[in-house]
């Protein structure tokens, strides 16, 4: 019974760090490295522990029993904490390439730039289909994965109002449900609550597919767009999924302006986190 006990928890034990060696390697973020690195030390701290019983002469089941017992936590803990780091971190690309997917496809709409105000249902509501702008084509492409930014933006708005632009730039005194969402500004402190602020650089290595970059035109007009997974062959610059004036488009335009905003924005409900819609 000893031996088996034994056998079993060294197996564990080493599949167990081989399995986190693997998930660390995965990682890129040093960030998050480090919390999935302290618990594989736990795991090693067990293994020790247990060849040292068994070096000792000491592998009865009571004290591989005892030894199995204070190790479980940390064992559990670490698979817990590896394994939702590396689920996210997964799920998070895998969102990511589909919005991408999702942006190209707009590329095949017939779309004219029309920024006018619409009256529209709630939730879900569009403009039609034929007519956009900017906002639409991000709008749009999180809404084919399921994503309502409409609702998504007018619930937080609601309740944080004071923590948008609305006032401030159009002098509103309350959220619009019609409007709020298609406008960048609203766009850009909504994906910096609830999505990630990255940095603006000047290096393309930091832009994603899938992330979304703001600007700022000439004549004080902002603008947005995705970052698509292709690139400019002689640059390697990403190219951008927008519409600016033309329809749905993908071309090298991410340094043609001021950039004002570079986001990532994975719905929690995407993530097992609870649901976004």
């Amino acid at each position: 019974m000893s031996i088996t006990l034994l056998s079993l928890t060294r197996y564990l034990c080493v599949l167990s760090l081989l399995l986190l060696t693997r998930r660390l390697s995965m990682l890129s973020s040093a960030e998050v490295c480090l919390p999935a690195a302290r618990h594989q030390n736990a795991a090693v701290a067990l293994l020790q522990q247990v060849l040292i019983t068994q070096s000792a002469g000491r592998h009865t089941s009571a004290s591989l029993l005892k030894i199995i017992l204070s190790g479980v936590s940390s064992l559990k803990t670490t698979y817990l904490v590896a394994g939702l780091i590396v689920s996210n971190t997964a799920l998070s690309d895998d969102f990511q390439s589909a919005l991408v997917s999702a942006a190209l496809e707009r590329t095949h709409h017939s779309v004219r730039y029309d920024g006018s105000y619409y009256s529209i249902d709630y939730p879900g509501g569009d403009v039609p289909s034929h007519i956009g702008v900017c906002t639409d084509v991000v709008i749009r492409s999180y809404r084919a994965l399921g994503t309502d930014l409409q609702r998504l933006v007018h619930e937080d708005i609601s309740t944080h109002f004071n923590n948008y632009p609305s006032r401030r730039i159009w002098g509103l005194k309350r959220p619009d449900p019609n409007i709020d969402h298609r406008r960048v500004p609203i766009l850009q402190t909504f994906f910096s609550r609830k999505g990630v602020s990255l940095p603006v650089t000047d290096s393309t290595d930091e832009y994603k597919a899938g992330d979304l970059v703001t600007w700022m035109l000439p004549g004080n007009l902002p603008h947005i767009g995705i970052v698509s997974d292709k690139v400019d062959a002689k640059s390697g610059t990403p190219l951008i999924v927008h519409n600016i004036g033309s329809g749905p488009v993908v071309e090298n335009v991410l340094f043609d302006f001021v950039v004002t905003g570079h986001y990532r924005y994975v719905p929690d409900g995407y993530l097992g986190l609870g649901s976004a819609e």
